[in-house]
Formats: C-alpha cells, sequence, structure tokens
C-alpha cells in the first residue's frame, strides 16, 4: 500500500534517523523540494515517485545537486 499525501498535508522529516531502502525522504534537487521513495541499489540511490506519470530519477556521484534530507517520520492532515 502506497501512502497518501495530499496537498496541505504536513510531513515531518527527521535528518537524525538513518535512511532505509524503501523509505519516502523529502529530497532537494537544485531548488526544487519533493517527497520520494527512496530504492538503494548497488551504488545509487533511486527516486520513485508516487505518481507514475513521472519518472524515477537515479542519483550517482556525478548527480550533486540532489541531496536527501532526511526520511518523513510523520504526515499530519487536517479532517476539516
Amino acid at each position: 500500500m502506497e501512502p497518501e499525501l495530499h496537498s496541505g498535508d504536513i510531513v515531518v522529516v527527521d535528518p537524525a534517523v538513518k535512511l532505509r531502502n524503501g523509505q519516502i525522504a523529502l529530497v532537494r534537487n537544485g531548488k526544487e523540494v519533493t517527497v520520494k521513495k527512496i530504492v538503494l541499489h548497488d551504488n545509487m540511490i533511486i527516486l520513485q515517485p508516487f505518481n507514475h506519470r513521472y519518472e524515477p530519477v537515479v542519483i550517482t556521484v556525478e548527480n550533486s545537486e540532489v541531496i536527501v534530507i532526511g526520511p518523513i517520520v510523520r504526515v499530519i492532515r487536517d479532517m476539516k
């Protein structure tokens, strides 16, 4: 089951928590900040989008603009 994030949700990120394969994390790619599933594979990280219209982003050493800020540990949603 994929997590559901909706417009207006607040995500809580803990950079001190060690990132594990398959976790959902907040990622900065240049000026863009996004939420992606992190897939660790050999010597690269794959940023897997939840929207299937988008392609995964593969991070290697050469792709230095990408920074994994930290795993998402909680989602806060207004139930209005």
